[in-house]
């Protein structure tokens, strides 16, 4: 499997993709160096039993017998025990038992042998990111880079692990850069769009994000048109096959269209600019296309509930989000903020009655996450709004502690001075 075959997965995912591509694709061949390794010498005699036990694991390999075929790689390993082919082969099958670390040093120890091989650097870099070893992944991909391998060289793979890798550490920029890098040698992939959008929205960099999550969809939309166009058209006496292999090319297209994600940042950003109604109809779009989307129901909820709109949408959506993901504790606290705004829009025992839900579910988001300055400002709130003055300040105190930058909140301590 060359390395532009790859699709966007998590790290895992592809270092399985790999091995399950790698595994018996080398067995030919080592029968071959076997059958042609007549040793003569002492020390062509030990390759030779090397490369037996290699060739026994292979086979056992291939039968799906991991715990026999890691014994005969052992094995081998006596007779040859700086082979790069042989601990990479080991690593494989731990990768495969799942057990990372042990095939973490497999990886390694290929590495100290034959230190240009991109592949192995690849496996290796893609289990570090598995395993959170994030300094490590880069350095193995900074690498991989450098020694510019073939099949490596116009992949977008390496950047777009880089870039993910990043972003996920808070290097903003330095995602943006390899982003870039990797849209450079496949402009046309939606994913890649998708995440270059999800670096300028950290940075707040609005109109880029919007640009390129807009870019994403359409995108992904001309895809899933592109691939579902040879399957409406192939005629009736088509072989099964054909129908198969288009009709795969129409479900990948209809997944990546499906996840609804794209919608939901389109959303997230047209709330950042403040276009209310183009954010709840991406968001909306998002549902449609995901009815298990917990972060659209809440966010649109949300949103409803800070313009004090649609309360009683927003407390449906919200506890949609809630039902899918009931240990959230931000679906709490917004469950809790529509609770106080329609506490406002009451009077008497009623509305009494609505802030007493509302703190009780918004001691239960803290109960949840823990400390949060937003919703210990929305606590404050609540006690604000019940006339206990003296802890709606201690809230807004703690609030302002988890963000002394929050202006708003220092506002309302300066009026109950």
């Amino acid at each position: 499997m060359s390395i532009k075959e790859i699709g966007f997965l998590t790290p895992l995912e592809v270092t399985l993709k790999i091995c399950r591509g790698a595994r018996g694709g080398l067995l030919t061949g080592f029968i071959t160096i076997l059958l042609l390794g007549c040793a003569t010498t002492p020390a062509k005699n030990e390759i030779s039993k090397a490369y037996t036990h290699y060739t026994w694991g292979l086979l056992y390999e291939n039968e799906d017998d991991l715990a026999r075929a890691i014994e005969e790689y052992k094995q081998a390993l006596t007779y040859d025990p700086s082979s790069p082919s042989i601990h990479l082969r080991l690593g494989i099958d731990y990768i495969w038992k799942g057990e990372y670390n042990k095939a973490i040093k497999e990886l390694e120890l290929a590495l100290k042998s034959k230190p240009e091989d991109a592949y192995t650097r690849f496996l290796l870099a893609l289990l570090y990111t598995s395993q959170k070893a994030s300094k490590q992944a880069i350095k193995q991909y900074k690498q991989i880079i450098q020694l510019e391998s073939e099949g490596f060289k116009d992949s977008p793979f390496v950047f777009y692990n880089l870039g993910v890798i990043y972003l996920r550490t808070g290097k903003f920029n330095l995602a943006l850069e390899n982003f870039k890098k990797a849209i450079e040698l496949r402009p046309q992939n939606a994913e890649l769009h998708f995440v270059l959008g999800l670096a300028y929205l950290n940075i707040k960099n609005y109109p880029q994000a919007l640009e390129n999550f807009k870019l994403a969809v359409q995108l992904s939309e001309l895809k899933f048109i592109s691939d579902i166009s040879p399957l409406r058209k192939l005629p009736p006496d088509k072989s099964e096959s054909e129908y198969i292999s288009s009709a795969r090319g129409w479900s990948n297209a209809l997944a990546e269209l499906s996840n609804g994600i794209y919608y939901f940042y389109l959303g997230v950003v047209y709330d950042k600019i403040g276009e209310e109604e183009k954010a709840a109809e991406n968001f909306k779009k998002a549902i449609i296309l995901n009815p298990n989307n917990h972060s659209a129901y809440n966010y649109l909820g949300y949103m409803f509930a800070e313009q004090g709109i649609n309360l009683d949408e927003a407390e449906r959506l919200i506890k949609k989000a809630i039902e899918i993901e009931p240990e959230q504790g931000a679906y709490a606290d917004s469950l809790g903020w529509v609770y106080y705004k329609k506490s406002l829009k009451l009077s008497g025992q009623e509305a009494k009655e609505m802030l007493e839900k509302a703190l009780k579910e918004i001691n239960r988001a803290i109960e949840l996450m823990g400390d949060d300055p937003v919703v210990r400002d929305h606590l404050g709130d609540v006690y604000f709004q019940k006339g206990l003055l003296k802890r709606a300040k201690e809230e807004w105190r703690k609030s302002l502690r988890l963000d002394p930058k929050n202006k708003k909140v220092k506002k309302k301590l300066e009026k109950v001075k």
